[in-house]
């Protein structure tokens, strides 16, 4: 990919743009290079270096856009890295400007029926969803405030038929956070067992429960363990260079061992515990960084999801690193982060920040990853709102960050979360609004207008190029209305703090977030209030669904699983069968979505149980 600039008015009166662009193969007899760039108009980029510069064509709304000639004035990690010299074709009669995507995803809500109590209820309070999918069982676990779910998804028809049934533990009971994190043991195609963490968070304590059949039975934690006032994440992997002393007790009890890490922040600073039981008992808690002014390596406020890398080097992302402590979230000095620590959160000297070199910091949380062949992806929101990511293979620095968002005219972004699979395969899901930032309001202000809606990119080349596409597509019920309370001034305090991301055993991408409007099975609607209000929003409007996004067809994000998951979409049916009548069970609900219009883009809406 390559970010082109034209900075003249065209024939037809248009100003000059500047957009990330795509190389396409080359038509047979076009002048040019050995590729083709797809290119779309978008705002204008100023005069710059390309103002000599003047297209070929008289129309270029829709044409494929051919390099004759290049000249760099900047080097080509910055915005304007170049100037082109086009020569335009104009497409077919009836051609699409940009191929559709190979990706199809269907939306999923939680049935409206209540869980046991209104706490528990995924339709009500999906606040801070987190999401684990079971490669031994098939089914996904969500946790949805203090009610935990496991979703079991029917891929005969296309869209798969969602049954969503609630097991919660009994540790489940009060909650200052909600976390859910779900280990696989083994491969996508040969899974050796699978462990769910359930974990409430009460005061400075943390309140778990483990279960390896998905929710039947639990084992609640013995101890525990200490946590500080906020941010907790569970997460876990193979040890880093050396397990502990002796296997006796180690998790899970066959094939290769695996630590549990459990880690909150706590104002002053942040720290990580260890579990060697799978979760069961946790060691003392380590200090992963410090907030002291002018550190370098000091971090403040809320981090991201802990994570392990498969050569065991533990991951704790966070939005403001830097000797700028103190300073407002977009500070052009502090940077964005990965803690990373390589002794199993043995000592607190071993913690090291990895700054994302060309970041700025940002107001909600970044997400990190990496995949079978330990490059690393961060995603995150930068400084004034951009979706970026940034990719690092082992022995390099950080890439340039690429803003996916710009390929769909994303202005402002929440919630980024990032899931790798095999080598070079990686999915980057946040909430984008196409609303820009006007006269100072953003879309963490009071006065914000804009809606926001899901949208989800992909890699198969390690971050060479992506492809993005928005998920959520009902232009009357987007995810979300009006601002969003993450650290501006906006008080409508509604889809919390953030998002979770997870891959299926075929390794679908199944992204879960909470919905604050959408419309009931009786036509009426829940949420959408837009709390744009210069002088006072909606914060009364506390709506949270239940939803998860999840890949159809298209590319698995493990390799080896490409055929299999080619297979299961294309036995599925298109028409979805007759909905049954409910199990009268009191904890199976039955939902899902209705998904219309093509191959690629889901009209998003509940149903009914019966």
């Amino acid at each position: 990919m390559a970010r082109v600039s034209t900075a003249a008015d065209d024939p037809a009166g248009r100003p000059g743009t500047s957009r990330w662009v795509r190389r396409r193969p080359r038509p047979a007899g076009r002048d040019g290079d050995a590729g083709a760039l797809a290119i779309g108009l978008a705002a204008p980029a100023g005069a710059g270096p390309c103002a000599s510069k003047r297209p070929h064509s008289p129309s270029l709304r829709r044409s494929l856009w051919f390099v004759a000639s290049t000249s760099l004035f900047a080097p080509c990690s910055t915005l304007a890295a170049a100037c082109a010299a086009l020569v335009a074709a104009a497409l077919p009669a009836g051609a699409a400007g940009d191929p559709p995507s190979p990706y199809t995803y269907t939306v999923h809500v939680a049935p409206q029926n209540r869980g046991s109590t209104a706490s528990h209820s995924a339709y009500e309070n999906a606040v801070e969803p987190s999401i684990g999918a079971d490669w031994t069982s098939g089914l996904t676990a969500f946790q949805a405030d203090l009610g935990t779910y496991f979703v079991a998804f029917d891929d005969r028809s296309r869209p798969a038929r969602a049954t969503w049934t609630e097991r919660s533990p009994v540790t489940s009971a009060e909650t200052l956070d909600p976390i859910l994190y779900t280990d696989n043991q083994g491969t996508p195609a040969a899974p050796l067992g699978t462990r769910t963490i359930v974990s409430q968070l009460a005061g400075t304590t943390s309140l778990s429960s483990t279960t390896d059949d998905a929710g039947l039975t639990y084992l609640p934690d013995s101890s525990g363990q200490t946590s500080g006032v906020g941010h907790q994440t569970v997460g876990g992997g193979p040890y880093a260079a050396f397990p502990p002393t002796g296997t006796a007790g180690l998790y899970p009890s066959s094939g290769p061992k695996r630590a549990i890490y459990y880690c909150s922040q706590d104002v002053a600073t942040a720290f990580c515990e260890r579990s060697d039981n799978g979760g069961t008992t946790f060691g003392p808690p380590v200090p992963i960084y410090t907030v002291s002014p002018g550190v370098a390596t000091g971090c403040q406020g809320l981090h991201g999801h802990v994570r392990v890398r498969p050569d065991g080097v533990v991951l704790v992302p966070n939005k403001n690193c830097g000797t700028d402590v103190g300073s407002l979230p977009g500070s052009t000095v502090n940077r964005q982060a990965v803690a990373e620590n390589t002794d199993n959160n043995t000592t607190a000297a071993v913690w090291s920040n990895d700054v994302v070199p060309d970041s700025t910091a940002g107001v909600t949380d970044p997400s990190t990853t990496a995949d079978a062949s330990n490059t690393m992806y961060f995603g995150y929101g930068d400084g004034v709102g951009h979706a970026k990511i940034a990719v690092k293979r082992v022995g390099s620095g950080w890439s340039s960050s690429v803003d996916v968002g710009a390929l769909v005219g994303v202005e402002q972004t929440a919630f980024p979360d990032v899931i790798a699979g095999s080598a070079g395969r990686a999915a980057f899901a946040f909430l984008g609004s196409t609303t820009p930032t006007t006269m100072g309001i953003r879309g963490v202000d009071r006065g914000f207008a804009g809606v926001w809606e899901a949208y989800i990119a992909r890699t198969v080349d390690s971050g060479v190029t992506w492809s993005v596409q928005k998920v959520t597509t009902d232009s009357a019920f987007p995810v979300q209305k009006g601002c969003l309370q993450l650290g501006g001034s906006c008080t409508h305090r509604n889809l919390y703090d953030f998002t979770d991301i997870t891959v299926d055993r075929l390794g679908r991408v199944e992204y879960g977030f909470a919905d604050g409007c959408v419309q009931q099975a009786d036509g009426s609607t829940k949420g959408c209030r837009d709390g744009s209000s210069t002088t006072g929003d909606t914060s009364s409007d506390d709506t949270n669904v239940g939803s998860i996004a999840r890949q159809e067809c298209g590319p698995s994000l493990f390799a080896e699983q490409d055929a299999a998951l080619s297979a299961a979409c294309n036995a599925a049916t298109e028409a979805a069968p007759a909905m049954p009548e409910a199990p009268s069970a009191p904890l199976l609900i039955t939902g899902g979505l209705v998904a219309t219009g093509g191959a690629v883009w889901w009209r998003r809406r509940t149903r009914a149980s019966r």
